[in-house]
């Protein structure tokens, strides 16, 4: 098994809870900010731990994968859509057509956007644009032959290409194929800085106050690349322009990871960055039945909707704990009884 990397799992415990964040807070300048970087994070987080010589076999590497990433989407797409199906029966006024039963499993085939939108859990995009994204770096790597010059120009190369077909390309390809080509180059960048710190050079400064004085100048950069830009979405290729793009997402990915190098540890960050995958393919349906069970009972007991009293980015704070909280307290039961029970099989 893999070692773990503590600060990693800080890092992704930022990422995640920023993404659920960003799922419920409505648009303005707070999602414009996140959408920003928050899953080029996670693309660069999984070139970080990419490790080419675990598997130097393609085909070895290739299965891992797909079991890892793969089966996991499989199983909760189909959950998604018998979820979906049980609301629509018990909320719909009139029966479901037997299309609805069976089409969305081409979704399955498919597996990009447009279908884990119909199931009503669009961020399982993730999983198989991941898939493909480790596959395409582990491709690239074997291919320059390990030189990080080769990989550097080439994702450059890629970054171009791919921005470019975002442009000019309106339909979504399978498997987010399209999508991946920038994923990519951010993982590609994570693989690129783990080779620098493991070949001795110091990314971290060794004062608190020169860390501090980094992390705000990347933040900044963040910010005004970010609002300059506009609102982007990695899940449809909606990149504004390419320079205030990148500068955004590489400087919020390194001011986050500054932050998690230097911030003290805090058990349930690194809990739901361990946790990170589960939590990103549960929190949308599990938010949804926050707001309407939490809005439901205010309407009730007040007779006021819950919206006239709290504004947008609160009332997304109110969820997005109790949307946490609902997965921790899931993620603790499965430890604690199923977990135990499979290691025993």
């Amino acid at each position: 098994m893999q070692q773990r990397i503590a600060w990693i799992d800080i890092l992704k415990g930022i990422g995640i809870l920023l993404v659920v964040f960003g799922h419920i807070t409505p648009d303005g300048t707070v999602k414009t900010f996140i959408y920003s970087f928050h899953m080029p994070l996670f693309f660069f987080v999984s070139g970080y731990v990419f490790d080419p010589y675990r598997h130097p076999q393609y085909r070895d590497f290739f299965k891992k994968r797909f079991k890892s990433i793969i089966l996991p989407f499989v199983l909760f797409y189909l959950l998604s859509h018998i979820a979906s199906l049980i609301i629509s029966s018990v909320l719909g006024s009139q029966p479901l057509a037997a299309a609805n039963y069976y089409r969305p499993l081409l979704g399955l085939l498919i597996a990009n956007s447009e279908w884990t939108q119909v199931v009503n859990n669009v961020p399982l995009w993730f999983l198989p644009c991941l898939f493909i994204t480790v596959n395409i770096l582990h491709l690239l790597r074997v291919s320059f032959q390990f030189s990080m010059t080769k990989l550097a120009v080439s994702l450059l190369i890629i970054s171009i290409l791919a921005f470019l077909e975002s442009k000019y390309m309106t339909a979504s390809l399978p498997w987010m194929l399209d999508t991946a080509l920038t994923a990519v180059v951010f993982s590609g960048c994570g693989l690129i800085a783990k080779t620098i710190q493991h070949a001795g050079l110091k990314i971290v400064p060794h004062s608190r106050a020169s860390a501090v004085a980094l992390f705000l100048a990347f933040l900044g950069v963040t910010i005004y690349c970010s609002f300059a830009n506009g609102r982007v979405d990695m899940n449809t290729r909606h990149y504004g322009n390419y320079f205030l793009f990148y500068g955004a997402a590489i400087s919020g990915i390194l001011s986050c990871a500054l932050l998690a190098r230097v911030m003290p540890p805090i058990p349930i960050i690194s809990y739901v960055g361990m946790h990170s995958i589960t939590i990103l393919v549960l929190h949308l349906p599990l938010s949804q039945l926050s707001v309407a069970c939490f809005d439901g009972l205010f309407l009730w007991y007040t007779d006021i909707p819950v919206n006239y009293i709290l504004n947008g980015n609160m009332w997304a704070v109110i969820i997005s704990g109790i949307t946490i909280a609902q997965l921790i307290l899931i993620l603790r039961l499965f430890d604690k009884y199923y977990a135990p029970a499979l290691s025993r099989k």
